[in-house]
């Protein structure tokens, strides 16, 4: 069993991305965090929140609260946004640290597949496929994404960003916000996280 520490994307004064009728990516990431807590916890898993109402913390903030928790696994939710309508789907991010098949590549599949058995919609159709991982442009040995770079830092095991699909797309915009479309998408969070085996 797993110690999940779950992190809803942005909060409070930092909506994150917004859909065409306003709804907010902060509150979307908040709900199905709330919703996926507990569904962690009948599945034997110990859960922490980085929040659980509508305030704004910053990245080192969460991860600071991650480690001091003993955290094993990193899982920061959040939503995408595009230029176009076209892109739609989810996607994982992982840190560059991680080869083909270690550790957060490894969990970043495991909540592909999950997301997309659980909900039977696709994951992004990217080039270089749903789970990928992104270099910073000025320190390219450290990772562009500074929730995982300062888990990294921290030692903590596996830290992902989970894409959940995008607000520029009506499809998954609408789905996003929809809890019964939540709970499915908890529910394959829950399949990944039981099936990844911690070292």
């Amino acid at each position: 069993m797993a110690a999940v520490f779950l992190d809803p994307g942005h909060g409070g004064t930092e909506p994150g991305a917004v859909t065409a009728d306003g709804k907010r990516e902060a509150d979307g990431n908040l709900r199905l965090a709330l919703i996926l807590a507990p569904m962690l916890l009948a599945a034997g898993h110990s859960v922490r929140l980085s929040r659980e109402e509508d305030v704004m913390l910053s990245l080192s903030e969460r991860v600071k609260r991650a480690w001091e928790w003993g955290t094993d696994l990193l899982i920061s939710l959040h939503i995408d946004g595009a230029g176009s309508p076209a892109p739609s789907g989810h996607h994982v991010i992982h840190s560059i640290t991680d080869k083909r098949g270690e550790r957060g590549d490894r969990l970043a599949w495991l909540l592909v597949r999950g997301i997309a058995d659980a909900t039977g919609r696709p994951p992004f159709a990217r080039s270089g496929g749903p789970v990928w991982t992104r270099r910073s442009l000025v320190l390219p040995w450290l990772d562009y994404h500074s929730v995982i770079r300062h888990a990294i830092q921290r030692g903590i095991e596996a830290p992902v960003i989970v894409e959940r699909g995008f607000v520029s797309n009506p499809d998954d915009a609408r789905l996003l916000f929809d809890d019964e479309y939540l709970i499915m998408q908890a529910g394959g969070i829950v399949m990944a996280v039981d099936q990844y085996e911690i070292p």
